[in-house]
């Protein structure tokens, strides 16, 4: 939430801009002086605005306004006309581009915002989102939203040009814009096109943080169109692709976040196997390895016998480990017989034989066994 400060006296700000001059900064690192200056001026300016062309925009964006320039926001960018050109538009996103590069801006919507604003006159205007000349869709992101494609989504994209696809521009949408380019035919049906979003992915400076929020936003549309992963075939591939960056780090992870991932999943795990299972570390602790069980628990009913019997494999294989390792297969924190097959097995107890569970879990009597697993 934006927060309000006392306005700077109009020297107070020349000074500290003088300042910043003279220590050749990018910037002003004072926020409540970047913001007063940028109303100043713009409101001087908007008689003006009208009237400038790129060069203009070069100009004051570019030089005269840089030290504020971090500051703009949807007060300041409304003062200048929706009728501005696109030589125009991508004069300012070019400067915003360049001052991106060593400095953050404190309201990237707001830009972007404006930027959609410009287009849909464009649009509206001469039939073209300034998309004329443009040959491919990576282009005319970079031209006229620059770093603030990330603030967009994808159908903003797609409204704005129609013919818009973006398989060439993955390393510039956000989590949520690759989500809903995820549920694209062209891409979920395609094994190479949905490898190449998992790679975007996987190139990110926090790909966990970013493949988090690209999957919260693939389950929101997931569950409003339930036909989505109605082929065992997307699924596969969809759980193989996270599995591939997720599994391996689970021992690096606290449990709580092991629970959250495996939640984000849950619309996935129908498509586990034996291959995607040998993914999950065998070194992970008892209570990861109960939260994995509990999540494929819950899936249960929507798996083949054939998967079945494959995940009762990897437990039957993660319990003989941990039983030949410590002399127990995961008994601590369970309350009992029926208590160990919940957490340990779940449904899958029903694939076993008694004699495979009293191998390392001699405690296991027939009557138990037929009642729980019968």
């Amino acid at each position: 939430m934006r927060q309000d400060y006392p306005e700077p006296s109009m020297m107070n700000a020349l000074t500290l801009a003088f300042l910043a001059l003279q220590k050749k900064l990018s910037q002003l690192p004072n926020l409540e002086t970047r913001r007063f200056m940028l109303g100043k001026i713009f409101c001087h300016l908007s008689s003006t605005f009208p009237l400038f062309d790129a060069k203009d925009y070069t100009l004051w964006f570019g030089e005269r306004l840089r030290l504020f320039l971090s500051s703009l926001d949807a007060q300041n960018l409304g003062f200048i006309p929706s009728d501005t050109s696109c030589n125009s538009l991508a004069a300012m996103v070019g400067t915003f581009t360049d001052h991106h590069v060593n400095n953050t801006f404190e309201n990237p919507g707001d830009i972007a915002s404006f930027i959609k604003r410009v287009l849909r006159f464009q649009l509206q205007n001469s039939g073209s989102a300034c998309s004329q000349g443009i040959s491919t869709d990576r282009e005319w992101l970079i031209a006229f939203f620059g770093p603030f494609s990330a603030s967009c989504s994808y159908s903003d994209f797609a409204e704005l040009k129609s013919n818009f696809r973006g398989e060439d521009s993955l390393d510039l949408f956000s989590a949520s814009s690759l989500a809903q380019l995820s549920t694209r035919s062209r891409v979920l049906y395609s094994r190479q096109a949905l490898a190449r979003v998992y790679e975007a992915i996987q190139e990110k400076e926090d790909p966990l943080q970013y493949l988090a929020a690209y999957l919260d936003e693939f389950n929101n549309i997931a569950l409003k169109n339930p036909g989505l992963l109605s082929n065992p075939r997307v699924q596969y591939a969809m759980l193989l692709h996270v599995a591939e960056i997720i599994f391996d780090r689970i021992d690096s992870i606290s449990s709580e976040d092991t629970a959250a991932w495996f939640q984000k999943l849950h619309l996935l795990l129908p498509g586990i196997n034996g291959t995607i299972l040998e993914l999950l570390p065998r070194s992970m602790p008892c209570p990861y390895y109960q939260i994995v069980v509990k999540a494929l628990n819950e899936v249960y009913a929507k798996l083949s016998t054939k998967t079945r019997q494959e995940v009762y494999g990897f437990q039957k294989a993660y319990l003989e480990a941990q039983f030949a390792d410590s002399g127990l297969a995961c008994d601590g924190g369970t309350t009992g017989i029926r208590s160990w097959l919940r957490d340990n097995l779940g449904d899958f107890c029903t694939m076993a034989k008694l004699s495979e569970l009293q191998a390392f879990y001699p405690r296991l009597d027939g009557v138990s066994f037929s009642t729980q697993c019968g």
